[in-house]
């Protein structure tokens, strides 16, 4: 299956550089949804693979991911800058407010912990541990499964076997032809989507708006209910200036506080590096309710320590937010050897990227993502095999009158040929003067930074 990366703008312009290193924002991603990770191939036939001597094994192992949403291409001249009165938005003047809590979540509340550093080993994007010894009834999602067993709540009529699906692995459930289905975690209840007791008249208490509840999206500035206190918390953030910092989760649900991303340190290490024209190394951070560290922010403990005791939810949220800046090359080509005319034009240049992912529903099988990237400095090498101007180099070819010549192998020298001297060319210790080489146009700025 290929990868579907459908990116649409409803509103896509780019301003004019401020700057003669200007730098250019993909911000404001409405929504980047990371899938589990999906069937390799088109050919797959289910009926066929999940026929009646077929078992539960037989489901199509997972092997690609893919990412969909709509984002908006804007313009930046600066590299942001830290406040270190407001460092991620902790410095900014709270407003006291009285406040109803907008969503009281009356659930087992669990801490999640912070990896940093190298630990992406341990994310596991859908592909969770088999759960032994679960008890009670397993439920499907509505998410995954064939032959009308892809709809929520379902009963299992076998065992969950594997880990993809949602993370919880498959089973089959009732009725002809096999049906099956993408599990729920263990506990997973429909009895239990229920509302509390109502009264005719309902009284809420008066409280302080706490740091969990700033930068929140209206609607999910929610309220856990955490033994015999009402614990402050955000499900998403009010836009995509701002990213979640998960510290607690519910079910597969990661709840926590929102911060400017223009405030995040890494970032700003990885858009100035890309203005530069260096690189920053991929720096991640991972957000687990199993052995990880907890501090003053996760977990509540003073000093900050390693907590390697055994996860006891049966729920497995993920999360996590990296920031990295790289090289970029691309290369477009037009026209045809054997009709005399051929050009190639390579691109260098480096862009910074940061992303946060984290699982947004108790019974989420996907991530909700916030994205942004920078494009650095970017230069263009044009070739030709035709010398016309001063604007391209020109690379020889055979002349169209020529006889007894393989163009199909012709065209693949040429390319290889001009592929070889453009990252020559590009090389950032070669002089910047040079026929063909150039500042890469507005145009190819928005449809580098776009694609990469």
């Amino acid at each position: 299956m290929p990868v579907d990366a459908a990116v649409a703008g409803s509103t896509c312009f780019l301003l004019a550089f401020a700057l003669s290193h200007a730098v250019i924002a993909l911000g404001d991603y409405q929504l980047d949804v990371v899938h589990p990770l999906e069937e390799v191939t088109a050919e797959t036939d289910l009926s066929a693979s999940l026929g009646e001597d077929a078992s539960v094994e037989d489901v199509p192992r997972f092997r690609m991911l893919k990412t969909s949403g709509t984002f908006t291409l804007s313009a930046a001249s600066a590299v942001p800058k830290l406040n270190m009165e407001m460092e991620l938005g902790e410095g900014d003047e709270i407003t006291v407010q009285s406040v109803a809590p907008t969503e009281v979540i009356d659930a087992e509340v669990s801490t999640v912990h912070l990896m940093h550093g190298d630990g992406l080993d341990a994310i596991d994007l859908g592909e969770s541990s088999d759960l032994e010894g679960d008890g009670g009834f397993r439920y499907t999602n509505g998410e995954y499964g064939g032959n009308g067993g892809k709809q929520k709540w379902l009963k299992c009529e076998t065992k969950c076997v594997g880990s993809g699906y949602g993370g919880y692995g498959s089973c089959y459930t009732k009725g002809e032809g096999k049906p099956w289905g993408g599990c729920m975690a263990p506990g997973a209840d429909p009895a239990i989507e229920q509302p509390p007791k109502l009264y005719a008249r309902n009284r809420v208490t008066t409280v302080h708006a706490p740091r969990a509840h700033r930068f929140c999206k209206t609607g999910k500035d929610v309220w856990i209910k955490d033994g015999q206190q009402l614990v402050a918390a955000c499900a998403q953030c009010k836009d995509d200036n701002y990213f979640l910092v998960p510290n607690q989760h519910v079910k597969n649900m990661l709840v926590g506080s929102c911060f400017r991303i223009d405030q995040f340190p890494a970032w700003i290490k990885a858009v100035k590096a890309a203005v530069e024209g260096g690189s920053a190394p991929l720096k991640c951070s991972a957000f687990m309710n199993g052995p990880a560290m907890q501090s003053h922010f996760f977990g509540e403990k003073k000093k900050d320590s390693w907590n390697s005791a055994p996860k006891t939810s049966p729920y497995k949220p993920r999360g996590f937010v990296c920031t990295t800046s790289r090289s970029i090359s691309d290369y477009s080509v037009t026209g045809l050897l054997s009709k005399g005319y051929r050009e190639m034009k390579m691109f260098a240049t480096t862009a910074a990227h940061f992303v946060m992912c984290y699982t947004d529903k108790p019974d989420a099988a996907s991530l909700r993502c916030v994205k942004k990237k920078r494009i650095g400095n970017c230069k263009a090498f044009s070739m030709r095999n035709a010398a016309f101007d001063q604007k391209a180099f020109h690379l020889v070819s055979p002349a169209i009158n020529a006889t007894g010549v393989d163009w199909d192998e012709e065209t693949k020298l040429w390319d290889a040929k001009a592929l070889k001297v453009g990252r020559t060319k590009l090389d950032p210790e070669e002089p910047d003067k040079a026929i063909g080489l150039q500042e890469c146009s507005e145009d190819w700025s928005e449809r580098l930074l776009s694609l990469h």
